[in-house]
């Protein structure tokens, strides 16, 4: 099912996967999408580019980034990197800080998401794939297209 987020941006519902964000308690918490039986929680921080110099982050730049976030959290050694640039620029890599964390990067050019899926063990195969599916089917709900 497709469907429009609050943060600006669509993507593929897989089945069962539902906004959990009202659910969470605390300040300033990111859209989070969780399956009805599952065990992890997929976040999203969104930013929309507005105006100025169009930021066009290569896979390059959002390997970088990805790799910054992981050193300021002392995540330790990425594993299951990947990088790719069609549909979306989307680098991804997997961690485990005495739990699991994957971390993605997401551009369409314009804008950038950073998107994690935490599991306090190890993750559920299907949770994850659903995960890799639904982020390759992002669009970005811009407003100020070239």
């Amino acid at each position: 099912m497709r469907v429009t987020t609050p943060i600006g941006l669509t993507l593929d519902l897989r089945p069962d996967w539902c906004d959990v964000t009202d659910d969470l308690v605390g300040e300033n918490v990111p859209f989070t999408l969780a399956r009805v039986q599952g065990s992890g929680v997929l976040q999203f921080s969104v930013g929309i580019y507005r105006s100025g110099t169009v930021p066009n982050p290569s896979k390059e730049d959002l390997r970088a980034m990805l790799l910054d976030f992981a050193a300021a959290r002392r995540l330790g050694k990425p594993s299951d990197i990947v990088a790719e640039s069609v549909p979306l620029r989307l680098v991804a890599a997997s961690f485990h800080p005495g739990h699991f964390l994957r971390v993605w990067y997401l551009s369409d050019g314009r804008n950038v998401a950073l998107v994690t899926l935490t599991y306090d063990a190890s993750p559920d195969a299907g949770e994850l794939s659903d995960c890799e599916h639904m982020l390759r089917s992002v669009h970005f709900e811009s407003t100020n297209e070239a």
